[in-house]
């Protein structure tokens, strides 16, 4: 038996906006981590203009979060994108107290280009 929607094929921009982020950790030679964020200048999914979301905010995965490797341990970070005020009030905040406050309605912080 077929899933329902098992025909549609998943968006290209999660997989565009990855690779535009390891270019910038590996030309900057910094990787992100849990509490960072940055301003992505347009909308993370590539030019979509009925989305609001043209900033990223890095967290533990909720479901993988660190794990213990005998090279050391891995902290598995979740990509959340969020708006400009989103941005606005981890800059007067912290990134985590917004991202908590997310987490009722969206507990996996799952990016929706339509909110």
């Amino acid at each position: 038996m077929r899933a329902v929607g098992a025909d549609v094929e998943p968006p290209a921009w999660p997989r565009a906006l990855l690779d535009r982020l390891g270019s910038v950790v590996y030309s900057s030679g910094r990787p992100f981590g849990v509490g960072h964020r940055l301003d992505a200048v347009s909308q993370i999914t590539g030019g979509n203009p009925s989305t609001r979301l043209t900033c990223i905010a890095f967290t533990d995965d909720p479901e993988l979060g660190t794990i213990a490797t005998p090279n050391g341990s891995v902290t598995f970070l979740a990509v959340v994108g969020i708006t400009p005020d989103e941005l606005s009030a981890m800059k007067a905040s912290t990134t985590a107290t917004v991202l908590d406050a997310m987490r009722p309605a969206n507990p996996l912080l799952i990016t929706d280009p339509l909110r």
